[in-house]
């Protein structure tokens, strides 16, 4: 039977780093960029031959995206994509909202020159880029800009916890953020504010940009789950 091709290297080669490793990388952004679709299932030889890789490496990555809740094993068929429930959803959102609003609070006091001078080349080339339709990249850099800020909380337990959390988060939005360019330069200038008031030094303004921030991501990106929860229980 001629094998599916799933295009999970999209262009991409294979690199130094292990095996195994690549194979988890490439197949969780498959999951999250929904190349894999939930209710789909796949077998491991479909994925070795997209891959181009053997099963020892395929099969551990599978194994570890299994035990982080992305996947199950389906005896002798291959792997199916797992949904996100709307409470687990919620609890995603809930959990980022208030996350973030204490990473920005430690930044506030923690951050560094080195800190602010990042933040604001992601800014610049976010604003260099908002006119460019790649929404991919302009997620990657809106992710750099958030993950710097919990680099500068100094706190690398809260930063693991919300990149965990950021995974999760694009498996149930909807990549609109930037699909417009009004979009694009509204996440711009709410970035914006939040570095100020970290360039200020103000923790109760940073928190005050970083809460503003995540409720309008909200609305541009999740609203079609926020009817099914109370706005008031989430925060929002």
């Amino acid at each position: 039977m001629e094998q599916q091709s799933i295009g999970l290297l999209n262009g991409r080669g294979i690199s130094s780093r292990t095996l195994k490793e690549q194979a988890y990388q490439l197949i969780k952004d498959g999951i999250l960029y929904h190349k894999l679709q939930v209710g789909m299932v796949y077998s491991q030889d479909a994925i070795c031959n997209d891959l181009g890789l053997s099963r020892t490496p395929v099969r551990e990555a599978l194994l570890q995206l299994e035990q982080e809740g992305y996947i199950v094993f389906l005896r002798g068929r291959g792997v199916e994509v797992l949904p996100l429930t709307d409470e687990r959803a919620a609890e995603i959102m809930e959990a980022r909202f208030y996350l973030e609003q204490i990473g920005s609070r430690l930044a506030a006091f923690r951050r560094t020159e080195e800190h602010l001078r990042r933040l604001d080349a992601v800014m610049t080339e976010m604003t260099e880029l908002c006119t460019s339709g790649d929404s991919k990249l302009m997620y990657r850099l809106d992710r750099e800009f958030h993950t710097i800020i919990f680099e500068a909380s100094g706190n690398s337990l809260m930063l693991g916890e919300i990149e965990t959390l950021r995974d999760h988060f694009l498996r149930f939005e909807t990549f609109s953020a930037f699909d417009r360019e009004d979009y694009a330069r509204e996440v711009i200038e709410e970035h914006g504010q939040i570095l100020a008031a970290l360039r200020e030094g103000s923790a109760d303004k940073a928190v005050a940009a970083m809460r503003h921030h995540l409720r309008r991501t909200s609305l541009r990106t999740t609203s079609h789950l926020l009817s099914h929860f109370e706005n008031e229980t989430l925060g929002l």
